[in-house]
């Protein structure tokens, strides 16, 4: 071989940076962890961390996360976290279908991030709710 217009070296290295966050710098895809190119897994991680990173940036503005309340209303406070958290009382008969679980029950409610991801289900309690407020939008 000669003349070669372009090398790479593809291994089976991962890496990971031991912080994506140090002071302002934030770190985000291939500048925060490497992973060989075989099943694409670098290129959706490095997505994902840009959505993650958009919606927390976003809180500072109108970026919200929706508690959806699929059961009997119920009271529970989430007044501290009211101008960050939209609380929505719904019906919803039936259940749902999840990608790789099926048919499941639907939940009694659901906290879902801004991003669009689940960070936490109920059983009609608010168990667990209020360190899920606090782990995803801070305490007041």
């Amino acid at each position: 071989m000669h003349s070669p217009t372009w090398i790479s070296r593809f291994t089976d290295m991962a890496r990971q940076a031991a912080s994506y966050r140090e002071g302002r710098v934030l770190l985000a895809g291939d500048a925060a962890h490497v992973h060989p190119p075989q099943g694409g897994q670098g290129l959706n991680t490095g997505v994902q961390d840009a959505v993650n990173l958009g919606w927390k940036l976003a809180q500072l503005h109108d970026a919200q996360a929706v508690l959806l309340n699929l059961d009997t209303p119920w009271a529970c406070d989430t007044s501290p976290w009211a101008d960050r958290v939209l609380w929505i009382d719904a019906e919803y008969g039936g259940d749902w279908e999840l990608p790789v679980l099926g048919h499941v029950a639907a939940p009694a409610a659901d906290l879902i991030r801004p991003d669009g991801y689940v960070a936490w289900v109920g059983d009609g309690t608010d168990t667990g709710l209020r360190d899920a407020l606090i782990t995803w939008f801070g305490s007041r």
